[in-house]
């Protein structure tokens, strides 16, 4: 299979390079971490394969972020909201009124402030191997110390483009035992960046504090993290689990920080959670009046998206929201002549046990849901 072709769309003064691949049923823009370079990608194997198996369930959307591989070159810091912007203008240009965000590493944070700011375009957010924050603080002990930033710095700028520019022991140690695999890396990077750009990257990194936008975010969000991801760690993952309502956090086990290791295992969650919205949209667009009520009251509810898969395939008629009561949800819908009427103080209530966090609905079902459905599907 050819590898895509490559357009630009302008973004205020700069060009931003961008394919689009596969015609899957729903939009996913894949926001990459540090430094990328989207024809250099396909000449990977492993990211080659990853990325194919993306765009057979979804329209991928990929993208060069300003200042690195083949979007226009910069020294200069970028902000947040410069590639937030960038991301607004490919989705516009492809004809995107919705998208999911599928964020990793340092793609994250642009990802849920993204999400935060335009939940109208926003129809789900994945996240992996990132964080809120990446620098150490009194209230943040899982960041990076000014020690480890003055190392990674030094190293940087005196080995880029080099095996020992990107150390494999701390980004890819599954991989670091093949010279062949971290010289191909090393290339990759020589591609995707110049010194000064990898540097510019980082330093903005070092200042990133998202956590403020959390409890903004309403996509259902799912996050994956690696245990012993050894450059961001696993804490900094269950925090914003913590901060963003309903999301969903899967820890994998391994050590490897790169996507691309170990992929299928990355891409099996991320196919289910977005089969899961196709079903639900799927449903939604019959225009059953009663069946869009209940979905609606789901995601205001900022239910976790595997808690509608389930409703979705096992109940699709008039008593919907009764088999919601039967799951023992609190104060979701009333069992009654109309019910299709919402009951907003059993709703507040449950907002507020959400915000006091006596009611977290994605584990605090999880086991009545095992009990009641999962054993129904073998």
């Amino acid at each position: 299979m050819a590898a895509p072709v490559t357009h630009y769309v302008k973004s205020d003064d700069v060009h931003i390079a961008y394919q689009v691949v596969g015609n899957g049923p729903q939009d996913l823009l894949f926001a990459p971490g540090f430094v990328s370079h989207v024809e250099a990608l396909w000449q990977v194997p492993a990211r080659s394969a990853f990325f194919r198996r993306l765009a057979s369930f979804s329209r991928l959307i990929l993208f060069d972020k300003r200042g690195t591989g083949m979007s226009d070159r910069g020294s200069q810091i970028f902000t947040l909201e410069q590639r937030m912007h960038d991301v607004s203008a490919i989705l516009d240009e492809v004809g995107s009124e919705r998208a999911a965000l599928f964020g990793v590493s340092e793609g994250g944070p642009m990802s849920l402030l993204y999400a935060a700011t335009y939940p109208e375009r926003t129809s789900a957010l994945i996240l992996y191997g990132t964080y809120a924050k990446h620098s150490w603080a009194p209230d943040y002990p899982c960041g990076w110390t000014d020690e480890r930033w003055d190392r990674f710095f030094e190293n940087l700028e005196r080995n880029w483009g080099t095996p020992q520019g990107i150390s494999l022991e701390m980004w890819g140690p599954s991989l670091a035992h093949d010279p062949n695999i971290a010289e191909g890396v090393a290339s990759y990077f020589r591609t995707a960046a110049s010194p000064g750009a990898a540097v510019a990257i980082m330093k903005m990194n070092r200042e990133i504090d998202v956590r403020h936008i959390l409890p903004a975010i309403r996509a259902p969000t799912l996050i994956l993290h690696r245990h012993g991801d050894r450059v961001i760690d696993i804490e900094s993952a269950r925090r914003m689990a913590q901060g963003i309502a309903g999301a969903q956090l899967i820890e994998l086990p391994g050590i490897d920080h790169l996507y691309s290791v170990d992929g299928d295992t990355i891409l099996n969650h991320v196919e289910q959670f977005l089969s899961a919205r196709a079903v639900a949209l799927q449903l939604f667009n019959r225009r059953d009046p009663l069946l869009q009520y209940h979905l609606l009251l789901l995601e205001r509810l900022d239910l976790h998206l595997g808690l509608l898969e389930i409703c979705l395939l096992r109940r699709q008629s008039l008593d919907f929201g009764v088999f919601l009561v039967e799951l023992g949800l609190p104060g979701v819908v009333e069992k009654s002549e109309n019910q299709g009427s919402k009951n907003q103080a059993c709703a507040d209530e449950y907002h507020r046990q959400r915000r006091s966090r006596v009611h977290r609905t994605p584990r605090g079902l999880r086991s009545n849901l095992s009990k009641k459905v999962y054993a129904d599907h073998g």
